[in-house]
C-alpha cells in the first residue's frame, strides 16, 4: 500500500482491537517497534528475548492491556499500537509507575510518515483517556517519531544515553 496513490487513502485504513488471538503478531509488531537508525543494521529477533523488551507483549490480554491494529482494505497489517500497565520486578524502558500505562507503537518502516501512526496513536490515546490519567513511553532521541508524540501532548521527562522518557497527561 503507498498512501500516496490517489486510490488508496487513509480513510481506506481500518482500525481493529488487538485481541488476546493477536498474541504472535504482537511479538512482530514489537520487532518492528525496536528503533533502527538509518544506516544500522536490524538488531537479531533474539533481542525479543530481553525481559525489559519482553514485558511489552508477553501474555496479551490482561485486563489493562489495551491496543489496535491498523489493516488495509486487503486486511493486511500495516501496524500497531499498544498499552498496557507494566508492573513486577522487570519494567519497560519508559516506566513512570504502576499506575501509568507504557505504550508501543510500530508501522511498516516503508510506509512511516504517511498518518498511519497518527490514526493509531490518536485511537489508542482516546481509549487510555478515559482510564487513566498520564501514559508513557521510551523513545530514541534520533528516532523521527519524536515529532508525532510531541504533536500529541507528550513531554521529556527525562534522557538516558538515546533513550528518552516522555509523559502526556489526559487533556482537561
Amino acid at each position: 500500500m503507498n498512501l500516496s496513490n490517489p486510490s488508496e487513502s487513509l480513510a481506506d485504513i481500518q482500525i481493529q482491537s488487538l485481541t488476546p488471538d493477536h498474541q504472535e503478531l504482537l511479538w512482530d509488531l514489537l520487532y518492528l517497534a525496536v528503533f533502527v537508525p538509518p544506516g544500522t543494521a536490524p538488531p537479531s529477533r533474539s533481542i525479543l528475548e530481553l525481559p525489559e523488551l519482553q514485558v511489552y507483549a508477553r501474555d496479551w490480554g490482561n485486563p489493562h492491556d489495551v491496543g489496535f491494529l491498523a489493516k488495509d482494505r486487503t486486511g493486511t497489517v500495516l501496524g500497531g499500537a499498544w498499552s498496557r500497565l507494566i508492573t513486577g520486578e522487570v519494567k519497560g524502558f519508559g516506566y513512570i509507575d504502576d499506575n501509568t500505562p507504557e505504550l508501543a507503537i510500530a508501522v511498516l518502516s516503508e510506509l512511516r510518515g504517511q498518518g498511519i501512526g497518527t490514526r493509531l496513536l490518536t485511537t489508542l490515546l482516546g481509549n487510555l483517556d478515559r482510564r487513566h490519567k498520564k501514559t508513557c513511553l521510551s523513545v530514541d532521541v534520533v528516532n523521527p517519531a519524536v515529532r508525532l508524540y510531541k504533536r500529541m501532548g507528550f513531554e521529556k521527562v527525562k534522557v538516558s544515553g538515546q533513550s528518552m522518557t516522555m509523559i502526556r497527561s489526559r487533556p482537561t
